[in-house]
C-alpha cells in the first residue's frame, strides 16, 4: 500500500503538463477566463484521474472515463506519424444518443424565387459494442414562397410536411431511409426555373413527378449513403420518385480553432457542381446526472455557392444528450 501510495505521488511529481485549449476546458464545464493559461495531467498508470491546472495552479481533478469521452469530443484531429487502432476508433464512431436539432434553410436557383425553410428534427440512435448502431429520426418542415404551396401538394390544408424514417451503422458508414412528401425537396435548390415548373407542373432536369406522378408518390422514400473518417465525411442522396440522379458532397469538418470550428464543402448533382464553407461556435458539453451529458452547438453557419444566380445558406443549432457509455 506505502509503495503503491509513493509510487503515485512520484508519477504526479515527474509529470509533465500538457497545454489545454480554452475550448476544451469550457467543454469540461469550467468557466474560461480571458488570459488565463490551461494545462492537464492525463491519467496514467499511476494515477487514475485527469489533474486540471488553471495558470500552474490545481482547480480540478476528473475521473478517467469522463475524461476520455471529453477527449474524444474535443480533441483535434491530426494525423499520426504510424497507424493507430485506437485513433481510428475514435475517427470512425457510430453515432450515439438523442439529439435534437433546427435549421433554417434559404436557396435561390436561376429563374427562381427565393425558397426559405423551417425544420425541425429529432434522431436517436442506439449503439452496440461500439462498432454498430441503430437509430430512429422524425422531424417537420414548412417551406415559404412567394407562391402558394397548397396549390401543388395533395393535401390543401397542409403547411408543415411530417416525415420519418429510420438509420443503421457500421462503425461511421451509415444507410439512412427517410419518407419524402414534401413538393419541393431541398435537393432541389439546384433546379433551374422552378417556380415555371410547378406552375406549369412539367418536369425538369433534375425535377420530376409533376406530370405523371408514380404509384408510390404518397409515401415514397429517400435513401442516404453516409461516411466518416475523422473530419473528412461524404454523404450522397437519392430519391428516384421526386428528383432525378444523386446528390452528392465531400466535407472536411470540423476543424478546431480556439473556440471556433470551420470546414470546407465541395459538391455535386446532374446538374451543377458547388463549393462552400461552414463555420460555427464549438460545441460545450454540461455534465449531468448519473455520468450523462449534454452537449449544445450553439449556432453553425452553411453557405453552398455554385453561381451567382444559385447559391443557399443555412443556419444550425443542436442538443445531444449522451448516455453514460457514450463517446460523442
Amino acid at each position: 500500500m506505502l509503495i503503491s501510495f509513493l509510487s503515485a505521488i512520484f508519477a504526479a511529481l515527474s509529470a509533465t503538463p500538457e497545454p489545454l485549449d480554452s475550448a476544451r476546458a469550457s467543454q469540461l464545464g469550467f468557466d474560461v477566463q480571458s488570459g488565463s493559461s490551461w494545462a492537464s495531467l492525463s491519467p496514467d498508470s499511476g494515477r487514475s484521474e485527469a489533474i486540471i491546472l488553471r495558470d500552474g495552479t490545481e482547480i480540478a481533478r476528473i475521473d478517467s472515463a469522463r475524461w476520455a469521452r471529453k477527449a474524444i469530443a474535443t480533441s483535434k484531429w491530426t494525423l499520426p506519424r504510424r497507424p493507430d487502432l485506437a485513433r481510428l476508433r475514435d475517427w470512425t464512431r457510430p453515432p450515439d444518443g438523442l439529439e435534437l436539432d433546427w435549421t433554417f434553410k434559404t436557396s435561390r436557383s436561376s429563374h427562381s424565387s427565393r425558397l426559405d425553410r423551417n425544420l425541425f428534427t429529432a434522431t436517436l440512435d442506439v449503439p452496440w459494442k461500439d462498432w454498430v448502431s441503430a437509430g430512429a429520426m422524425g422531424g417537420i418542415e414548412r417551406t415559404y414562397s412567394k407562391y402558394a404551396l397548397d396549390s401543388i401538394s395533395s393535401d390543401p390544408q397542409r403547411m408543415w410536411w411530417p416525415w420519418w424514417g429510420t438509420r443503421l451503422c457500421v462503425r461511421s458508414a451509415c444507410w439512412e431511409a427517410r419518407t419524402s412528401t414534401h413538393p419541393i425537396p431541398d435537393a432541389l435548390w439546384t433546379q433551374d426555373r422552378m417556380d415555371s415548373l410547378i406552375l406549369s407542373r412539367r418536369n425538369g432536369e433534375r425535377t420530376r413527378h409533376w406530370d405523371s406522378p408514380p404509384p408510390r408518390s404518397d409515401l415514397n422514400w429517400q435513401h442516404s449513403l453516409t461516411a466518416r473518417v475523422g473530419i473528412v465525411g461524404w454523404r450522397t442522396t437519392m430519391d428516384a420518385d421526386r428528383w432525378i440522379g444523386a446528390s452528392h458532397e465531400l466535407a472536411i469538418a470540423p476543424v478546431a480553432f480556439g473556440s471556433i470550428r470551420w470546414g470546407l464543402l465541395a459538391g455535386r448533382d446532374n446538374s451543377c457542381a458547388w463549393t462552400g464553407i461552414v463555420v460555427g461556435a464549438a460545441p460545450r458539453g454540461f455534465p449531468l446526472p448519473k455520468g450523462a451529458t449534454l452537449v449544445s452547438t450553439p449556432l453553425e453557419f452553411a453557405f453552398r455557392y455554385s453561381d451567382l444566380n444559385r447559391m443557399a445558406f443555412d443556419i444550425h443549432t443542436s442538443f445531444r444528450l449522451l448516455p453514460p457509455w457514450s463517446a460523442p
